[in-house]
């Protein structure tokens, strides 16, 4: 089993109406607001990328748990404002249960997505928690 079970992808989505000044310091703000948060959730290996009005993030977590991801979402829920929009997707690698979330200011929307065991092999071994 892999010692980092879950990785997290995101995306911090920046309005486009908003001054290249802007931002630049709302971007400095949300890197510092995510890697903080993450660390907070015992995330490691966090990287940042970014392109044009978007942020890019990823970090691995020992494990895959929905508690966690709801929180994550919560946390990332309260610091959205008009300007800003966040996508966040938890990734089991063993490829069983993900978490999808659209945080904005209005709210959000989370999906869990369960994928089927590939045949016969897989559906024993998950029975068998590996």
């Amino acid at each position: 089993m892999p010692k980092h079970r879950a990785e997290l992808f995101g995306q911090i989505i920046y309005d486009p109406e908003i001054s290249y000044d802007e931002l630049l310091g709302l971007e400095n703000d949300m890197k510092n607001f995510t890697l903080s948060t993450l660390e907070d959730c015992r995330a490691q290996f966090i990287s940042f990328e970014s392109e044009g009005d978007r942020t890019f993030f990823q970090c691995a977590f020992q494990e895959c748990r929905q508690d966690l991801s709801e929180k994550i979402a919560a946390i990332f829920a309260s610091r959205m404002t008009k300007q800003l929009e966040c996508k966040l997707f938890f990734v089991d690698k063993m490829l069983y249960e993900h978490y999808f979330y659209i945080v904005t200011p209005r709210g959000g929307k989370a999906k869990k997505l369960t994928l089927p065991e590939a045949g016969p092999i897989d559906k024993a071994l998950a029975a068998e928690g590996v």
